[in-house]
């Protein structure tokens, strides 16, 4: 399958690793860079350096309604879109792009604790259990049609960054499967 990426954290790491072990991945979408640290020096996404790394081309947009974006992905001819904590929402005029739809991993039971923080919202409300979700990406929030959910048991010394990560690794085989 040909696909397109877009990624942010280290959360979406996971994710881009595996599909470009099982896919063509023909572009990686990522926010641009940003001031870090105490200098303010600018510095790349972890998907961005993951993409270099992998030697996958790669673009930060600044807007996301950008006539270079648009046809950077019109051109890319992908089957699906995959987002994974890109950090922006998308247009429907983007998600329709694809040949075969738009897919997100979302680290959550959904509709349960649905937005930016699930795994902490879990964690607040002293959940057992939690989720990842492969859903269909719709113009509402973590609103799509739900395609697959694996069940992730919350140990109970574990903090929401070890939580986080294993739901990455979850959501990772779980999107390759689907």
């Amino acid at each position: 399958m040909r696909l397109v990426f877009f990624g942010s954290p280290e959360f979406a790491e996971p994710a881009l690793r595996v599909l470009h072990e099982h896919h063509e991945v023909v572009l990686v979408v990522t926010q641009p860079d940003r001031p870090k640290g105490r200098g303010q020096k600018l510095a790349p996404t972890r998907i961005k350096e993951v993409a270099l790394e992998l030697g996958l081309p790669c673009v930060s947009p600044k807007k996301i309604k950008s006539g270079s974006l648009w046809d950077n992905l019109r051109d890319a001819r992908a089957d699906y879109f995959i987002v994974t904590a890109y950090g922006r929402i998308l247009p429907r005029g983007i998600l329709d792009m694809p040949r075969l739809g738009s897919l997100n991993i979302h680290p959550s039971r959904l509709p349960l604790h649905r937005g930016p923080a699930p795994v902490n919202w879990a964690l607040l409300c002293g959940d057992e259990s939690t989720a990842v979700t492969v859903m269909e990406i719709s113009e509402e929030m973590d609103a799509g049609d739900i395609i697959r959910v694996q069940e992730v048991p919350i140990l109970p010394t574990e903090s929401g960054g070890a939580l986080l990560d294993r739901c990455a690794v979850i959501g990772a085989a779980l999107l390759n499967e689907v």
